[in-house]
């Protein structure tokens, strides 16, 4: 692969399975037939160059070769050393140009340019002549370092230095801070005799007046005492390690860096004590062990050479192992001896013991063969074992094998079968066949199925009996072979590339050309039978090859039908998905809801309140971004990507406020633009609270009170009740009582979102209790009294000369004038539950004349129905005393007090319904009639 940039140090790991897109594969490679392979590559730029290995684990890497190209400007030094006290070293240009600009480690030199530099300091350095870089040269700090090499009988340690000084001086000490100079020891190498007192060394070299230093180093004579290696083996009786005994080497538990052989080759043991039970592991053994101050040197351990008192194995003849047999045979198997003392066992199982034990046979074993059986001998001498065994089989236990003889016939199609058989050859050994299907969990026998082979027409499971020629009482039954149905068959859908930049094209392919009546589909997200549902429609254009090229970010199937049934319905393929190849992670500050549905992947849905600012961002690692948004009207109405584009989004960041909708981001990286997941933002949906009251919204006497809650249970975690538009004390609860009249109205704060503030709008009027008489007349001109309130729990009870009246009308609380007798009329209401009862004051009701107080009043009020505007004739404005419009359940909705030339009314704010008007004039003259809002 090539590329502009380093690959990384640890290929092997960061590549094994997933190489870099953006780098380049190379192709064109020459085998050179010895192992080796050529690859020529054309140099423009600098480059990184290394090879892999593809197995079925993964790749293996080689080393990496970095490449710059070569410049026709070049500097040079003297030697590249500089020292570090105080020296310099002169940078020159061998040609000349008319402009130069020294750098060092890629930063611009401040004055540097000049065709000569001085450099003072250690670094990577270049010019740029005539806008051309040069070469690069490293100049280094002088340094000088030694190395140490142990004699053979370990008592001195040679020191040698760097070479290349104009002068050495050596130094020793115990005490690092306090060395001194040994005399006489003036030239490279010093040999340091080793003693039981830790000693440090260094040396002091000079070249041309710069003098450095090297590092300390210490040694001692324990140092680089060899590790001891020990054996440990159990021997029996006869001082014999038998093979397979446990056989432990260990060197003391303290030592590190250490490398085990075996006859002189690396081990891979890594602890410091190893057991060995197997005879390929005997052999000399030895630890080198590497010294931690000198890594240089290395010291080996003393070897052990071991091996095991084996046994020669018996050998068994007379008959073959692994040879079948028929029952009633008679076997002999005979013992090759060594003088040992034998035991022989016959056994079914792997394993043996005392109970297998065959009695009084020596080198010689005659028996009549029944079942399958394994014959063992066992060895002993001197208190080691060695064994044999030889595995009889039966022939009653021989398998036989079926299977289709075309394997596209497996699968049953209409009118198809299903051609089971063996093969001749195996057939050729067995006769008296019967071929069984399975019945649920039972086999029964097929009749006139009597061959080697068998056309099945039934999907389901079959298998075959037959009876050996060499064992006629041998008999035999196949493996269980399944015959399927045509819709099980698989069809399988592969795609080159799983994830591509936009606008890049992914092939799928089938691989398979046994298939017809080819079509392509594509992910589409539907509501279905159990709610969105991705569902898969034709691809618009498609053809019917075995492959496809696609360009969108979705989710793929293919229906086809097989060849071997062209009849039949059409299979659908496994889903393969393409998705971006950059596809970042949007990150939201706030736990995950849910995730939703989407095209090729699903997304997260965050749900908190409306308006609330949410942050968002993707890896800072992008060239680009663009942030979009979609409003959310369901997941079936959703592209990926889609939206539109925010303005100004061009971080890896965003701030959001809270709404129903879909945010994407687009980024870009060395050309491939690529999309995130998108996420989903919801704000929490809350129902605004309800006000129920109780005692029919009417507070009997002074002192009494009115219940009002919030009707029903909601998330609501503070409160607050006005009446009439001023806030009621203390009302942070979701239940009041009340004791004066007026409109009451709750507000309430979700504890999800407890800044937001909702209202149940419209309250009840509470008011306290009378009943009154009022007269109307209906739109079809009936005329009628009625008892206020007339709508809630109330029981009515009319009287006429204050006893009690028998109202025929359906309706308790209306008095139809037709046929009422003459009188003075009064109602007792009784509000329920609470028993409150109250008495109307009374009418005069003369059916010639009518009833004194509404006498005085002819108003005509229209239209009515109405849809909004309703027109007063009848009367001045200037006689108008108020306005007061009730609804059905008898609670005041309106009052006008204040009139100005009030003739027309506009109530087109009130719901749809039945209202009554009460007009009262400035002399006490009441008139009211009911009015029906459109």
């Amino acid at each position: 692969f090539t590329y502009d940039q380093f690959p990384g140090s640890d290929l092997n790991t960061d590549w094994q399975f997933f190489p870099n897109s953006e780098w380049t594969s190379g192709s064109g490679w020459t085998d050179n037939g010895d192992g080796t392979y050529n690859w020529d590559v054309t140099i423009n730029e600098e480059t990184w160059i290394f090879g892999a290995f593809n197995t079925f684990s993964g790749n293996s890497y080689s080393n990496v070769i970095h490449v710059a190209i070569a410049s026709n400007v070049v500097i040079s030094y003297e030697d590249g050393l500089i020292c570090s006290s105080g020296g310099s070293e002169t940078l020159s240009v061998s040609d000349t140009y008319t402009s130069y600009q020294w750098y060092q480690d890629g930063v611009l030199i401040d004055g540097a340019t000049s065709s000569q530099y001085i450099a003072n300091t250690a670094g990577s350095y270049y010019v740029i002549a005539d806008d051309t870089q040069s070469n690069i040269l490293n100049i280094e700090n002088l340094s000088i370092s030694f190395s140490g090499a142990l004699s053979v009988d370990g008592s001195e340690l040679t020191l040698s230095a760097d070479e290349g000084m104009d002068s050495y001086q050596w130094y020793s000490g115990t005490d690092e801070s306090a060395m001194t100079a040994i005399i006489g020891a003036n030239s490279s190498v010093y040999v340091a005799p080793l003693q039981s007192e830790l000693t440090y060394y260094h040396v002091v070299g000079t070249l041309d007046l710069c003098e450095v230093v090297s590092e300390n180093r210490s040694a001692n004579i324990d140092m680089f005492t060899a590790p001891v290696l020990t054996l440990n083996a159990d021997t029996n009786a006869f001082n014999n390690v038998c093979a397979g005994s446990p056989v432990t080497l260990s060197i003391e538990e303290d030592t590190q860096n250490f490398t085990w052989y075996r006859n002189d080759y690396s081990t891979y043991y890594t602890t410091t004590s190893i057991t060995i039970t197997n005879t390929y592991s005997t052999g000399t053994y030895y630890v080198n062990v590497l010294i931690g101050e000198w890594p240089e040197i290395e010291v080996q351990s003393n070897s052990i050479t071991f091996s095991y008192f084996e046994l020669i194995s018996p050998v068994l003849f007379g008959v073959t192992n692994y040879e079948s047999h028929c029952s009633g045979d008679e076997i002999t198997i005979d013992l090759s001896d060594e003088g040992y003392d034998y035991t022989w066992y016959a056994h079914e199982g792997f394993s043996y013991n005392d109970t297998d034990i065959v009695e009084g046979i020596t080198t010689s074993y005659s028996f009549t063969f029944e079942d399958a059986v394994r014959v063992t001998v066992v060895a002993d001498f001197q208190g080691c074992q060695t064994s044999a065994t030889l595995i009889l089989n039966s022939y009653a236990d021989q398998s036989i094998y079926v299977s289709p003889s075309n394997y596209n016939q497996q699968y049953l199609c209409i009118d198809s079968v299903a051609n089971l058989t063996l093969s001749e050859f195996t057939a050729s050994n067995y006769t008296n066949f019967q071929w069984l299907s399975k019945n649920g969990s039972i086999w029964e026998e097929i009749s006139n199925a009597n061959n080697y082979y068998y056309a099945a027409s039934d999907s389901g499971y079959y298998k075959l009996r037959a009876t050996s020629i060499d064992c006629p009482s041998a008999i035999i039954e196949s493996n269980e072979y399944q015959v399927k149905h045509y819709t099980e068959r698989t069809l399988n859908l592969y795609v080159d590339q799983t994830e591509m930049c936009l606008g890049d094209t992914a092939t799928l392919n089938m691989y398979s050309n046994n298939w017809t009546a080819i079509q392509w589909h594509k992910g589409n997200i539907q509501i279905g039978s159990s709610g969105y549902e991705l569902l898969y429609v034709p691809i618009s254009g498609a053809g019917n090859d075995n492959f496809q090229e696609v360009y969108d970010f979705n989710t793929y199937v293919v229906k086809a039908k097989h060849n071997s049934c062209p009849n039949g319905t059409k299979i659908t393929s496994n889903a393969v998905q393409v998705k971006p190849s950059i596809n970042p992670s949007i990150l939201v500050d706030m736990d995950i809801n849910s995730y939703e549905l989407t095209l090729w992947d699903s997304a997260a849905f965050y749900l908190s309140c409306i308006g609330t600012e949410i942050d968002l961002s993707v890896e800072e690692t992008y060239d680009t971004y663009q942030w979009y948004t979609e409003t959310y009207t369901g997941l079936d109405d959703y592209a990926v990507p889609g939206g539109d584009s925010i303005i100004g989004a061009n971080s890896n960041s965003l701030v959001a406020i809270c709404d129903v909708q879909w945010i994407t981001v687009e980024v870009s990286l060395n050309g491939c633009i690529g999309y995130s997941d998108p996420v989903l933002l919801d704000g929490w949906a809350f129902q605004d609270p309800t006000v129920a009251s109780y005692n029919n919204n009417l507070i009997c006497n002074e002192g009494d009170s009115v219940m009002l809650n919030i009707g029903f249970p909601g998330p609501w975690i503070e409160y607050f009740w006005l009446q009439d538009l001023d806030t009621v004390p203390n009302s942070n609860n979701d239940t009041i009582w009340v004791t004066e009249p007026g409109e009451y109205i709750v507000f309430a704060y979700p504890e999800q979102c407890p800044d937001a503030l909702f209202t149940s709008g419209l309250g009840p009027y509470i008011d306290f209790f009378n009943a009154v008489i009022y007269e109307a007349t209906d739109i079809d001109g009936t005329e009628y009294f009625y008892a206020y309130p007339w709508q809630g729990n109330f029981d009515y009870q009319w009287f006429i000369d204050g006893e009690p009246y028998e109202n025929p009308w359906e309706n308790p609380f209306v008095l139809l004038k037709d046929g009422l007798p003459g009188g003075e009329i009064t109602v007792q209401i009784t509000s329920y539950p609470d028993g409150c009862t109250k008495l109307s004051d009374p009418i005069i009701w003369d059916p010639s004349v009518g009833i004194s107080e509404l006498s005085n009043l002819d108003l005509n009020i229209y239209p009515n129905p109405s849809h909004g505007i309703i027109s007063i004739d009848g009367i001045e404005s200037s006689d108008l005393e108020s306005l007061v419009f009730y609804n059905s359940q008898g609670q005041k909705v309106k009052e006008i007090t204040v009139i100005d030339n009030m003739t027309r009314i506009d109530i087109s704010d009130f719901p749809k319904g039945i209202y009554i008007l009460r007009v009262l004039d400035k002399q006490g003259n009441i008139y009211a009639e009911s009015i029906n809002k459109l």
